[in-house]
């Protein structure tokens, strides 16, 4: 399990690797009136988690992908055993 803080503002992609399952829990909060932005990276696009086009709207900057579909994997195939 790793840790990865993002400050505000910081451009920033996660992308898995291996074959495996990935997990990723992300809390945050936004005030009223804050504004996101979805810019476009190559290095991103690269390996496909990227926009096409500069976006401010989450609908907008995902509307060309897939809808993901909620899954139940138990612990033991998430390497998180007690």
């Amino acid at each position: 399990m790793h840790y990865v803080h993002c400050p505000a503002r910081t451009k920033h992609v996660f992308i898995g690797a291996g074959r495996g399952p990935c997990v990723i829990l992300m809390a945050g909060a936004r005030r009223p009136g804050w504004k996101v932005t979805y810019p476009v990276s190559r290095l991103a696009q690269r390996h496909g988690a990227g926009v096409a086009k500069r976006a401010t709207s989450v609908r907008v900057a995902y509307a060309g992908t897939p809808r993901w579909t909620p899954a139940r994997v138990g612990w033991e195939r998430l390497g998180l055993e007690t």
